[in-house]
């Protein structure tokens, strides 16, 4: 509500400012918030009992573009597309001109390089969803042994597939991976699942 760190107020104020910002966005867009971004990153673990007593998980980053600081619009397109992987989730603030005119390079390159901009509700949710009172810096695609969901890489695109003979039982995971003829179904990065 006030950009306070969570480190820097009680678990009481803290349960203020997160009901009292829930409330004034509601009353805004009709919408509640259903996550929470801790100001600065920080975080206690008093704060994160907070979050989740509300059901709500903490969202950070794993790629800081650090536009706040540079307001640089060259310097956020650089650490952007050096740094970014699968999953991550990039902070940027709009408030800033350089932000904005960054943006614009950044998007369209992404998408180029097969990258699919999603809010980070739906990438949870693609990734397996998120728990009330934790904390996510990124979704990255894990392996399962029960449906081997492999990230297979290719010029910058994720390629996700599910094995028959896994589903199956049938084989041991590492055994077979790289046999085409096993693949059920595959989904690139840039398409929607459906």
């Amino acid at each position: 509500f006030d950009h306070t760190l969570m480190t820097k107020v009680s678990p009481t104020d803290l349960a203020n400012q997160l009901v009292a910002t829930n409330q004034v966005v509601s009353d805004a867009c009709g919408i509640s918030p259903v996550l929470m971004r801790p100001c600065g990153g920080a975080k206690t673990d008093a704060g994160m009992n907070i979050a989740g007593a509300i059901s709500m998980p903490a969202i950070v980053w794993s790629v800081d573009t650090l536009d706040w600081k540079t307001r640089d619009a060259s310097q956020t397109i650089q650490t952007v597309l050096e740094k970014v992987k699968d999953g991550d989730i990039i902070l940027m603030h709009d408030l800033y001109d350089a932000t904005g005119d960054a943006s614009e390079t950044i998007i369209p390159e992404l998408v180029k390089r097969g990258f699919q901009l999603v809010t980070v509700s739906e990438l949870s949710s693609y990734r397996g969803g998120m728990i009330p009172g934790k904390s996510y810096s990124q979704f990255r695609l894990v392996k399962t042994n029960a449906a081997c969901q492999l990230s297979r890489w290719g010029s910058w695109q994720a390629a996700f597939f599910i094995c028959s003979q896994c589903l199956a039982g049938e084989q041991e995971e590492s055994r077979h991976h790289n046999d085409s003829s096993n693949l059920l179904f595959s989904v690139r990065s840039s398409e929607k699942a459906g």
